[in-house]
């Protein structure tokens, strides 16, 4: 019995329910990756000019930074392949037996040309992951310093945790809500702590 090939649009369509929320799911962590960095560069710069330890936290949002610009780039090139790629396996689905040896080449090279875009994606990725990690370090050690609220230690630990587990599969979502409830926290002290750095008191103590 005849069964007729799907088409590459119907193929895409099959796929896109799996794919469409793993796609909503990087997306919201880049936004949030963006405007916390945003947040986070602006901070580190403040933070440095007390203590050169906490410079760290600077190199962490330009790595951030630069991995996310890497990682926007591989995806658009990515979306741009895919469709080439399951517009071919379609013809060589249409196609009559022994017909298909060019067709299968060109998929070859199809796929050959993924490989530098995945390697992007894991190198951006990687640099990203370090990134926040800094950052993560960093806001643990402005719980060292006195006078600062020492809870800085714990959103620390739950950004360098939250970000490792937002890469592993079906834990990226608790790594999400582990980065958003760190954010909080240091969006929360990062006020207080500057204007605790700053403040007369402190600076008389440093000189003293």
């Amino acid at each position: 019995m005849f069964m007729r090939a799907e088409t590459p649009r119907e193929m895409w369509r099959q796929m896109m329910p799996s794919i469409v929320p793993t796609i909503l799911l990087f997306a919201v962590a880049l936004v949030i990756g963006i405007i916390s960095l945003y947040f986070w560069f602006r901070a580190s710069n403040n933070f440095k000019r007390h203590d050169e330890r906490l410079g760290i936290g600077k190199v962490g949002a330009i790595l951030s930074i630069i991995g996310t610009g890497i990682l926007i780039i591989s995806l658009l090139v990515l979306f741009a392949i895919l469709p080439q790629i399951i517009s071919t396996i379609g013809s060589m689905i249409e196609m009559p037996a022994g017909v298909d040896e060019a067709a299968g080449r060109q998929l070859a090279m199809r796929f050959l040309s993924l490989i530098p875009v995945v390697m992007a994606m894991l190198l951006g990725g990687l640099i990203y992951l370090i990134g926040w990690i800094l950052y993560g370090v960093m806001v643990m050690r402005l719980g060292e310093i006195q006078g600062l609220n020492p809870d800085f230690k714990y959103a620390g630990i739950l950004m360098i945790a939250g970000s490792l587990l937002s890469f592993i599969g079906n834990l990226a979502i608790i790594g999400l809500v582990l980065e958003l409830v760190s954010l909080i926290m240091i969006l929360v002290y990062s006020d207080m702590s500057i204007k605790s750095l700053t403040s007369p008191q402190a600076q008389s103590a440093s000189t003293s």
